[in-house]
């Protein structure tokens, strides 16, 4: 994805031919996907937004039903927020109350960083250890396939965003993640 996003023009016919001879194998759904993302980049790149919105769709598409819902959310980051991703019936949209449920501590460091708090400031305001924040952030991070903190914000601010035009009437800036007991 580098090359689509950051290489040099005349290193992508390269890149998209390996791609193109990793999915022709058997099992080759994710190179399918990643090829689909890869020429999304690629069209972003020069500037062709039918194209980009196409093959960003598919990609969100295919990488959902295959359960890589990280790789999708990247591929929805090229869509505008109002583009549904067709052919998802609502089952295989992972919608917000089907998210795993965060245990209280990592519901309170969920909405600490939503705030913006570092680790250290997290660890500091809930009196823990620092390596116990980085710890619970992992598994929430696991728990959404998502790999980064700003994956984190744009996550959960998103859910929050669309929960808002529907049910939640609460103006705090904090979202109410479901607890569950340890």
């Amino acid at each position: 994805m580098a090359v689509a996003q950051f290489g040099l023009m005349e290193d992508i016919p390269q890149a998209r031919r390996f791609l193109e001879l990793r999915a022709i194998r058997p099992c080759a759904e994710v190179t399918t996907a990643m090829l689909k993302l890869f020429d999304a980049f690629v069209a972003q790149r020069q500037g062709n937004h039918t194209e980009v919105l196409q093959h960003a769709a598919a990609a969100a598409k295919r990488f959902e039903i295959l359960g890589w819902h990280g790789d999708a959310h990247i591929a929805r980051m090229l869509l505008p927020a109002t583009t549904n991703v067709s052919g998802l019936s609502v089952s295989e949209i992972k919608a917000f109350a089907d998210l795993p449920v965060f245990t209280a501590r990592e519901q309170q460091i969920a909405e600490l960083v939503l705030k913006g708090l570092t680790n250290r400031a997290i660890a500091d305001a809930l009196s823990i250890k620092e390596r116990t924040v980085e710890t619970h952030m992992t598994s929430i991070m696991s728990h959404l396939g998502i790999r980064s903190r700003h994956q984190l914000v744009d996550h959960l601010t998103q859910d929050k965003l669309q929960l808002r035009g529907s049910t939640m009437r609460n103006e705090d800036t904090s979202v109410k993640l479901i607890a569950r007991e340890k």
